[in-house]
């Protein structure tokens, strides 16, 4: 086994090595410094998106069933 065919491999897990702990720090500057996708996506979270079929209608009254969904998971 000459000395290319065994630098070969050990420069493959060089590489691995590198790139996990630079995807690390990565991930540890982001914990830091926080990601610009809040600010990107500032949008009310009370509705949903224009365009969603579902539509949030204050002017109806809830049914019975979603009246006590709705007691369950507020208290």
């Amino acid at each position: 086994m000459g000395r290319e065919e065994t630098r070969q491999p050990a420069m493959k897990y060089v590489n691995v090595v590198y790139r996990f702990f630079a995807d690390a720090l990565i991930a540890h500057g982001w914990m830091w410094i926080g990601s610009p996708w809040p600010l990107l996506l500032r949008t009310s979270l009370n509705a949903p998106p224009p365009g969603h079929p579902e539509r949030l209608r204050p002017d109806i009254p809830l049914t019975a069933t979603e009246a006590l969904l709705d007691r369950e998971l507020t208290h």
